[in-house]
Parts: C-alpha cells; sequence; structure tokens
C-alpha cells in the first residue's frame, strides 16, 4: 500500500480506525507507480511518519518491511526509533536467492546486524540452514511461520518444526485465505505431526507418542508473537501486561465438555465462538458484537462498491484459479 504517499497515509489510517494493535510496517522497495509519473520518497516518509508514532493511544505503531532490508533502511530505523523490520526469507529454487537472515545480519560493518534492540521477523524461512538458525538463538530474533500461505504459495515450511524455540505464528497474504491465528495453530499442529510421524512409519514403526503437543501449537499463536516483537508484556496474561484478551464461550457447541481450555481452543474451537474482546483492556467487542457498528457506519457498502470497481477494472484476464 506505500505505492504513493496518498496510498500510504490512507492504509495507515485504516489501521488507526480499527481500534486493533497493530506494528504497521511501511514497506521500502521497488513499487508499481499508481496514478503518478513522481516516485516516492519511501524514507522520507517514514521519517515523517514516525514522528507521530505510535498512534491511536500507542495500539499503532511504525514498523518497517522489506524484501530484503538494505543497510540504509537499518540506520535509518535506528535513527527515527523503529522496533520492528520485517522481511521475506524464502530461498531454495525461489528467486529470494539468497539466505537472508545472513545477509541482513551482515548489513553493519564490524557488529553483527542481528544484535539489536530491533526485532527483525523473517516470514516463513522455509529452507532455513543450520547457520542461520544459530544466527536467529544467538541474537533472538524469530521467524513468522504462515502455514497455510506455506502450503498455499508451495513453498512450503519443511525445516520450520527445527527452529520452533525461534519462531511464531502468522497469517499471509490475507485477501487469499483465512487470517486468524486458531486455524494457523491446527494447521501447523497437525502438519507438523504429520511429517514427523511420517519419519516413523518410513522406518516401519508405529508412532507411540505425539511429537508436538496443543500447549507448544498455542505458545506460537500467543505469547511466541509478542517474544517476536520484543514485546513480553504481549500474548500473555499476567500482572504488567498489555490487556488484549480473547473470551471464549464455554456454551459453544464444540467446546462444551472440555476441562483443558488449551486442547478445547487449539483443536476445536472457531472464531465464532469468541464472545468478548478486549484490547489494551478496553472492550471492543461483547457477546459476540463489534462495539462500532461498521455496516451500520456504511462500511460494508463501501466494500462491496471498490470490489465491484476493482473487479470491473481487471477485465476477463484479471482472475487466477484459487
Amino acid at each position: 500500500m506505500t505505492w504513493t504517499r496518498a496510498h500510504a497515509d490512507a492504509a495507515l489510517q485504516g489501521v488507526i480506525d480499527s481500534g486493533a494493535r497493530v506494528w504497521w510496517c511501511y514497506r521500502v522497495g521497488s513499487v508499481v507507480i499508481v496514478n503518478t509519473s513522481a516516485p516516492i520518497d519511501q524514507l522520507a516518509h517514514i521519517r515523517e511518519l514516525a514522528k507521530n508514532s505510535p498512534f491511536n493511544n500507542g495500539l499503532v505503531t511504525l514498523g518497517m518491511s522489506a524484501d530484503p532490508p538494505t543497510a540504509e533502511m537499518v540506520e535509518t530505523a535506528q535513527n527515527v526509533s523503529i522496533n520492528v523490520i520485517s522481511t521475506h526469507d524464502v530461498e531454495g529454487p525461489f528467486a529470494f536467492g539468497t539466505t537472508v537472515i545472513s545477509q541482513v545480519n551482515d548489513l553493519t560493518p564490524g557488529q553483527p546486524t542481528l544484535n539489536s534492540s530491533i526485532a527483525f521477523v523473517f516470514a516463513h524461512a522455509s529452507s532455513l540452514t543450520p547457520i542461520e538458525a544459530r544466527l536467529l538463538r544467538q541474537f533472538n530474533q524469530y521467524i513468522s511461520i504462515t502455514p497455510e500461505s506455506e502450503m498455499h504459495y508451495g513453498h512450503g515450511d519443511r525445516g520450520s518444526y527445527l527452529i520452533q524455540d525461534q519462531a511464531s505464528l502468522g497469517v499471509d497474504t490475507q485477501f487469499t485465505f483465512s487470517v486468524d491465528i486458531i486455524s494457523q495453530m491446527r494447521i501447523w499442529l497437525q502438519s507438523t505431526r504429520l511429517g514427523l510421524y511420517q519419519e516413523t512409519l518410513n522406518r516401519f514403526k508405529i508412532p507411540s507418542n505425539t511429537p508436538m503437543t496443543v500447549r507448544q501449537a498455542f505458545l506460537l499463536g500467543t505469547r511466541n508473537g509478542g517474544l517476536a516483537l520484543k514485546r513480553p508484556d504481549l500474548g500473555v496474561l499476567k500482572k504488567g501486561a498489555k490487556a488484549d484478551i480473547l473470551v471464549f464461550s464455554t456454551d459453544a457447541i464444540g467446546l462444551v465438555g472440555w476441562s483443558d481450555p488449551v486442547a478445547a481452543i487449539v483443536l476445536h474451537s472457531n472464531i465464532a465462538d469468541i464472545e468478548d474482546v478486549y484490547v489494551d483492556g478496553q472492550l471492543v467487542k461483547k457477546g459476540r458484537k463489534l462495539a462500532v457498528d461498521w455496516q451500520g457506519k456504511g462500511v460494508w457498502g463501501q466494500i462491496e462498491r471498490k470490489r465491484k470497481e476493482i473487479q470491473g477494472g481487471a477485465g476477463e484476464n484479471g482472475y487466477h484459479p484459487v
């Protein structure tokens, strides 16, 4: 959304209006220029936006995104106190073409770039090497496993289960498939089990215990998200933490009778079972109803009009099989 200043400002304002807690990572790098012949100075725009970050009483924080980051971007982030930089790490036969984690670590002359207060979040890390795994552990940086995306697009996550101590779960390309972390917990749990079970079956043996538990999946989708951002006050219920809380209905048909809440959520729940939501201690959803009536404000109608406008302009060649 950072094609022009107007696009970037509108995207940021939409995130602020949502009332969610978000690190809005400004995409830096080659972009398609939309309706303008003048290229946008993205780093200059970031420096301007950073003067007012965080936004909405601290709920929305400015970050940076690039594929891959450059030394100039890292220096800019340090100068304006940006504390999150996200980047894709998709190697193997794909066009990214290098070991991204190692490349980022070598950006700062004379010192490891990853040894920083900045949280570097590496999406996918689909072909992680042992050297890069050591770098993540040494400097306490994280990958973001997006299991549904990695299945959908085909770049996989063949070694991600080996670095779950430095990983969290995420979603990717939100217009393409489900966007909730519950689904990612379940998909990742079962796909990891399947892969490790298969190793045992390949030796003509029967698996006798689970190689991954529901608690591991739950932590990857909650606590580890905060740790990936270097924010131990997020994704956990404890004194001093930010009160971002989901309240599940124990009357939901899939949850009745369960005594283990973690197993119930990971294995049996869905987002319709979430009754109340608190963000920073403020009730934003009660009894399955949002506090803000976005439909009543006409947002639903605007979305539908934009959908028709975009699809109408795409023409017959604008669609691809999903």
